[in-house]
């Protein structure tokens, strides 16, 4: 059996509309018992020290580029012109290393 997450919020989001629309009316005409209040509700949130060193860390990973762009340009030149050379050995020894870790698992 599956669960389609995406079907219940479209229905949750529908019910919620529903009601802000009701209730929206009810203010409107006054058709209500309960009395209409102007007084706003503030919500605050109050963050742990580590969620804000989190924080931090997650805006200060977001600032490094995904990719050197000079080592790029560099490979690229290096392959265009012939002079890239593959070391069969490390890339094998890298994979077996890979498959071992894997295995371990």
């Amino acid at each position: 059996m599956t669960t389609r997450i995406d079907t219940y919020i479209a229905n949750a989001a529908a019910s919620v509309r529903s009601g802000l629309k009701s209730a929206d009316a009810t203010a409107k005409t006054g058709s209500s018992d309960a009395p209409i209040s102007n007084v706003a509700r503030i919500d605050s949130a109050k963050f742990t020290p580590d969620a804000l060193q989190l924080q931090k860390i997650e805006s200060s990973i977001a600032k490094i580029p995904v990719a050197d762009h000079q080592r790029v340009a560099a490979v690229r030149n290096a392959i265009e012109n012939g002079s890239y050379k593959v070391d069969s050995q490390a890339v094998a020894s890298k994979l077996a290393r890979m498959e071992w870790e894997i295995s371990l698992k």
